[in-house]
């Protein structure tokens, strides 16, 4: 009896070490299985993802070049423009042109269109790609840049704050030396002349105040200085005379030709197209052929009857009547256009930048 316990108790641990080495040897199987399909996994997770980065790569060092090319040609005009109003007389009148002249002038838009188009591309495309931390690191400067052009174009409050200094020079009166301090105050009182302005000059169908009939600039001058008057808590001594409302609406007059934001966004998709022809970028910016269509169009309809007619509209209100050698004071856009150069140029040094670091990544 005591022998046959024994035999049962061996039989009973050698069948449990049996089970135990079986499950043993399984889990260790698993666990080599595991950890092959994981580092199959890895590796096809960081093919994946040199694949990307490689496609992002390549994707800046195209629209890099593009960009480049377009910042360089737009570069080269605004020199000429800059540096020898003479070779610029087209942009006084776009109007009665010759062959020459009218080409000059529909180029100029339309580089200067090239340039919000391919920034446009490039931002519509690399939304499709996940960001990497060397792009993103390229990019934030980048970026920063672009948002500099950008207020170049768009931004202006600067107007606000002459246009009400050119009234208080005119005055030369005691009541505007609190505003000498109070920086808020003047502040205030430039935006609610500017909204004024552009209300009243929309309802009488104007761009200047210069524009207006003697009645009107009478109308505008006293409406004005209601306003600053109701600010300052004081009342204004005046010359009610034709010739004082004539030179306080001329130096009010200030031409602009502001971009706004989503304005750039509008023309930049107005001057790009889906790509069909290239695999490796899904847009392109449209031919000069192309554009000057569009700018004809718009030219000989008058009215808003294509959609694009307002974005080249819009476009052309940067150089329209630009009379480089004029008086900044008068025009805005001399200065404006200044600024822009120096966004381009910083623009163009980035991106040269940009392409040097990509092929030394290859």
């Amino acid at each position: 009896m005591e022998n046959l316990s024994e035999k049962l108790f061996l039989i009973v641990v050698s069948a449990t070490s049996s089970a135990l080495i079986a499950l043993f040897l399984y889990n260790i199987r698993k666990r080599d299985e595991h950890e092959k399909a994981t580092r199959s996994e890895g590796r096809e997770f960081i093919k994946e993802r040199r694949a990307k980065k490689r496609k992002r790569h390549n994707l800046l060092r195209i629209y890099s070049d593009l960009l480049s090319t377009s910042i360089n040609a737009m570069l080269h005009r605004l020199n000429e423009i800059i540096k020898n109003s003479g070779r610029a007389e087209y942009l006084k009148s776009n109007k009665n042109l010759d062959n020459f002249s009218k080409y000059k002038y529909i180029s100029t838009l339309y580089r200067f269109g090239s340039v919000l188009g391919w920034i446009r591309a490039y931002r519509r495309e690399r939304s499709y790609l996940n960001p990497f931390k060397y792009d993103l690191e390229s990019e934030d400067s980048w970026e920063t840049l672009v948002s500099s052009f950008e207020s170049s174009l768009a931004d202006g409050p600067h107007v606000e704050e002459i246009r009400l200094g050119r009234i208080i020079d005119l005055y030369d009166q005691p009541e505007f030396n609190q505003l000498k301090d109070d920086k808020e105050l003047r502040r205030n009182i430039a935006i609610d002349l500017d909204n004024h302005l552009r209300q009243q000059l929309q309802s009488k169908g104007k761009q200047l105040a210069m524009e207006l009939s003697p009645e009107e600039k009478e109308g505008l001058t006293k409406s004005i200085n209601e306003i600053i008057e109701r600010h300052l808590n004081k009342e204004l001594r005046t010359r009610n005379e034709p010739s004082f409302y004539e030179v306080y609406c001329n130096l009010i007059s200030i031409k602009q030709g502001w971009i706004y934001r989503d304005w750039q966004a509008g023309i930049g998709d107005m001057m790009i197209e889906v790509e069909t022809n290239i695999p490796l970028r899904k847009f392109s910016v449209i031919g000069f052929m192309k554009f000057e269509e569009l700018y004809l169009q718009s030219e000989n309809s008058g009215t808003d009857v294509d959609p694009n007619d307002k974005w080249i509209q819009r476009l052309a209100a940067l150089f329209a009547g630009l009379e480089f050698s004029g008086d900044s004071d008068s025009d805005a856009r001399i200065d404006q256009i200044k600024n822009i150069k120096n966004c381009l140029e910083k623009m163009k040094e980035h991106l040269e930048s940009i392409r040097s670091n990509l092929l030394s990544l290859e």
